[in-house]
């Protein structure tokens, strides 16, 4: 059985909320980057596909309610899913919100290759955090960080 990061999960969820959108992405975030645009209406599509496959049922609306909760936001700076731009937007909606960005890491900051130095500073952060979500997080890793080159 091939592990392909839980698509089918992520397509079911992704596809029962769209019901709950109530607001076009340029309202409530910053223009995305102009070069990645084909890239998001690619990934548009395959989306709305795989929804068409799957019949979820819709969701009601939602809206976010916890914004009390301490929350952690990792970014990549080359993240072109959830670029920095986003993760500030999310953290301007909360009270509590630690927001990092990762040099040289792009999706996924949280989840680092084990071999790159954003890995241990990554977990670190977040070890922090999880022991005490009300005392922001020590991130002076995050100035030592320098982007690493890997052939393979």
């Amino acid at each position: 059985m091939e592990n392909d990061n839980a698509k089918e999960m992520y397509h079911s969820v992704l596809c029962a909320r769209t019901k709950s959108l109530q607001v076009t992405p340029d309202q409530v975030l910053p223009a995305p980057y102009p070069q990645l645009l084909p890239i998001g209406i690619r990934e548009s599509q395959a989306v709305m596909k795989a929804c068409h496959l799957l019949q979820i049922e819709l969701k009601p609306p939602f809206v976010q309610q916890n914004s009390e909760i301490p929350t952690l936001i990792f970014n990549g700076a080359f993240d072109p899913v959830t670029p920095q731009p986003y993760g500030e937007a999310v953290a301007k909606n909360l009270k509590t919100a630690y927001l990092y960005t990762f040099q040289g890491v792009g999706h996924g900051a949280l989840i680092v290759r084990a071999n790159l130095p954003a890995a241990a500073c990554s977990t670190q952060i977040a070890v922090n955090f999880l022991t005490n979500p009300n005392k922001e997080p020590d991130s002076s890793c995050l100035s030592q960080l320098r982007p690493v080159f890997l052939v393979e």
